[in-house]
C-alpha cells in the first residue's frame, strides 16, 4: 500500500498556498515519448508543488537566486515526467502495471484516510491534483515499483564494502583537516576529533544502509538509463 506515503505527501503539501478555486485544464502537448503526450496542466501543476515544497521549507525563491531555482525545478519535473512514463510503459508493456482494481483499491484507501469525500476532494485540491492526475499518480507509482522490484531486486552489500566505504569517510574528513591546514587555518585536536567521523562500531548498521540505498540507487538508475536510451522522447517546449 503506498497510501501512507502519499498522505504525507498531501499532508506536506497542504496549506502551502492559496489555491482559490482551481482548474485542472489538461493544455497543450509539451513532450512525446513513444508517442505518448505529456501535457502542460499537469506538468505545471507539479512544478507549483515542488515550489510549494521549497517554500514550506523556508527557502526564498526570490531574485536571480530564487530564478534559477525555478529554472532547474521546471527542469527537474520534466525529466521526472518524461522518466516515469517511461517506466510506466514499460511495466504496461511486461504486464507488470496494477489493473485497475488494485488503483482504484489505493484511491478508496486514501479517500478512507479522510472519513469523507468531500475533505478527500478538498485535500486532491489543496494540493493541485485533478482527480486523474491522482489516479495517474498512483497508478504511475505502482508501475515503477513494479518495475524495480522486478529488475533490480533487493540489494546487498558484504561486510568488507561497508569498511571500504568507512574509510572513505574517514579519508575525506582527513582530506578537509589537510585542506584547511594548507590553507593557513589552525586546527586543533579537539577540531580534529569532531570533523572525524566516529567510530565504525558505532555507526556500522548505519552505514551499511546508506550503502545499500545507494547501490539500489545506481542500479535503479542504470535500469532507466538503458529504458531512455531505447526510448523515443521529443520536447515540445523550450527548456
Amino acid at each position: 500500500m503506498i497510501v501512507l506515503s502519499l498522505v504525507l505527501i498531501l499532508s506536506a503539501c497542504s496549506g502551502s498556498s492559496d489555491t482559490g478555486n482551481v482548474e485542472f485544464e489538461t493544455g497543450n502537448p509539451i513532450a512525446m515519448v513513444n508517442g505518448v503526450e505529456i501535457f502542460q496542466g499537469p506538468y505545471e501543476r507539479a512544478v507549483q508543488r515542488m515550489i510549494a515544497g521549497y517554500q514550506q521549507q523556508g527557502l526564498s525563491l526570490e531574485g536571480e537566486m530564487g530564478d534559477t531555482v525555478k529554472e532547474r525545478i521546471h527542469e527537474q519535473v520534466l525529466n521526472q515526467m518524461i522518466q516515469v512514463e517511461v517506466m510506466t510503459q514499460e511495466a504496461q508493456k511486461l504486464g507488470l502495471a496494477p489493473n485497475d482494481a488494485v488503483v482504484q483499491g489505493e484511491i478508496d484507501s486514501f479517500r478512507d484516510h479522510y472519513g469523507s469525500d468531500e475533505e478527500y476532494q478538498a485535500a486532491l485540491s489543496d494540493n493541485l491534483y485533478s482527480e486523474e492526475d491522482f489516479r495517474k499518480l498512483i497508478l504511475e507509482d505502482l508501475s515503477v515499483m513494479a518495475l524495480f522490484d522486478e529488475f533490480v531486486g533487493e540489494v546487498t552489500v558484504t561486510e568488507k564494502e561497508v569498511e571500504d566505504y568507512y574509510l572513505e569517510l574517514v579519508q575525506e574528513a582527513q582530506d578537509q583537516i589537510d585542506a584547511r591546514k594548507a590553507a593557513g587555518e589552525e586546527i586543533t585536536q579537539e577540531q580534529m576529533a569532531m570533523m572525524a567521523p566516529p567510530l565504525f562500531e558505532e555507526i556500522r548498521d548505519d552505514l551499511m544502509n546508506q550503502l545499500v540505498q545507494l547501490r539500489t540507487q545506481e542500479k535503479q538508475m542504470e535500469y532507466l538509463n538503458g529504458l531512455m536510451e531505447n526510448s523515443d522522447i521529443e520536447i515540445l517546449i523550450e527548456e
